[in-house]
């Protein structure tokens, strides 16, 4: 255990001096710092917030709750953005080093993670605060078996669902649907987990066998990633570990050139880290959509306007960032074999096309909410199909950073620049001047009419646009190819 601590933190270390950028690491330290005082300082005055907000209220039962809404969220949070570390453990074989603690070493040292610390420095001042001055020695243990075993199983879960995904993409999306349903289900009233939940643990005070639920899931969860993990065990060179395959899209054949760019495309954001995590981000910004519009639905605001135009150009935007420089490891060699630049080009819009149908296929139950959303949105997804692509394409022919897809995929700042943010910021900036020009005029629904107009003649354009993108990247390639060489 302590060969591999050491070389843990070693990793660590040498990966925190090996940024190439201070201002990026400065940056990220200031903004861990904000969030760790931001969470200690709601830790210190939970109770006495809780005794405003609910002052007929158990303080203890409402911090359940509270601690109940917050493992549903930090799982989907832990689910987009919890590191995963798989241990090679070839270079350990001749090591004194039990195989047994090859498997645990994974699991345990996720663990040590920023979103555990999160969450001891929201709990631990709440209980020298409230739970030690208040309660009894015994309801004290019964607290912290609670509150330790809850972190323990939302961290084994949420490292165990990650890298699941990775191996059935469909099992993932089916349970972070059932915990989004969870979620609506509570916040809608209809059925009251967090009661249950608090229900559990009253009865803890009166007999023994609730004490034990918690710390048996914690168990459970463990064992089921320790299962897990050791179907991951992988040497060297063996890249089999993961099933990545996306099947053979045989359908795109009958497109010829550009179907087989399009499947390519396919493959590419699939089996990369970085790029996967675009498509998971699709997946999260219709539930970020519904946060956004649902608790005050205002017609009158732009607010839904700039919602609906950034989720349903999300693909756009997140894999607009690396379109170019993604291929970054292997660009001199694809601009030097015989394809067609016109194909390669419209694989990229053609994909994005079929990204913002199927999310406003997505958000058509939005209807049930408020029937005149789907028209908007429809306005809005047209609107971003005849803009977004083209400035998406143009800015990328600009942008010569290197981008390495095979690197960690949540707070990694390589390739990014200010060019990344310039597509989403003219559509979603042009958008809202155009729905508050109109709103002086009190005829907000002209607004949308424009949307439409404007989508259309973007798209009825689309090979002047797509033309001029193809002469554009071929008059840049060469100094993109140079960018992508720098390390």
């Amino acid at each position: 255990m302590i060969i591999l601590l050491q070389h843990y933190w070693m990793e660590r270390f040498r990966a925190f001096r090996g940024e190439k950028s201070w201002y990026v690491l400065i940056f990220t330290i200031l903004i861990t710092l904000y969030f760790g005082a931001n969470f200690l300082v709601l830790g210190f005055f939970s109770g006495t917030i809780i005794q405003e907000l609910f002052p007929n209220q158990s303080v203890i039962e409402k911090h359940f709750q509270f601690l109940f809404y917050y493992w549903l969220c930090d799982i989907l949070v832990r689910f987009k953005f919890q590191e995963v570390r798989i241990l090679q453990i070839k270079p350990y074989t001749t090591l004194p080093v039990a195989r047994s603690l090859l498997d645990r070493f994974p699991l345990l040292t996720s663990l040590m993670s920023n979103f555990n610390c999160a969450y001891l420095l929201l709990v631990v001042p709440f209980y020298f605060n409230y739970v030690l001055q208040n309660e009894s020695i015994l309801f004290s243990v019964i607290w912290w078996l609670y509150i330790l075993s809850g972190l323990v199983f939302v961290s084994f879960t949420s490292l165990h669902l990650r890298l699941y995904f990775q191996k059935k993409p469909w099992f993932g999306f089916v349970f972070l649907l059932l915990l989004v349903g969870f979620i609506f289900l509570e916040t809608n009233r209809i059925i009251h987990l967090s009661s249950i939940f608090w229900w559990v643990i009253s009865y803890a005070k009166l007999y023994f066998f609730p004490v034990l639920l918690f710390p048996v899931l914690a168990v459970m969860s463990y064992f089921m990633g320790i299962r897990f993990l050791r179907n991951l065990k992988y040497y060297e060179f063996e890249t089999n570990y993961l099933n990545l395959g996306v099947g053979k899209l045989t359908f795109l054949d009958r497109w010829g050139e550009l179907g087989v760019h399009i499947r390519l495309d396919i493959k590419f954001l699939y089996r990369n880290k970085r790029t996967r995590a675009a498509l998971v981000s699709m997946a999260f910004f219709p539930l970020w959509y519904y946060i956004m519009i649902t608790p005050k639905l205002d017609l009158s605001s732009s607010k839904h306007v700039f919602a609906g135009i950034f989720t349903i150009s999300q693909l756009c935007i997140s894999y607009g960032q690396f379109v170019f420089a993604g291929h970054s490891t292997y660009f001199d060699g694809l601009i030097t074999q015989r394809l067609s630049v016109a194909h390669f080009i419209r694989a990229k819009y053609v994909l994005f096309m079929l990204s913002m149908f199927l999310i406003y296929i997505v958000m058509l139950p939005f209807y049930f909410y408020h029937p005149s959303l789907p028209f908007i949105n429809l306005s809005l997804l047209v609107f971003s199909m005849g803009t977004m692509p083209y400035l998406v394409l143009i800015v990328a022919c600009y942008r010569y950073q290197r981008f390495e897809i095979t690197q960690k995929s949540s707070f990694n700042y390589q390739g990014f620049s200010f060019l990344s943010i310039v597509p989403a910021a003219v559509v979603c900036i042009l958008s809202i001047l155009l729905f508050n020009s109109f709103s002086l005029f009190n005829c907000k629904e002209y607004a949308y009419y424009s949307y439409f107009g404007i989508g259309l003649m973007g798209i009825f354009t689309q090979k002047w646009w797509l033309d001029s993108i193809t002469l554009k990247f071929k008059e840049k390639k060469y100094q993109l190819a140079e960018g992508f060489r720098e390390k």
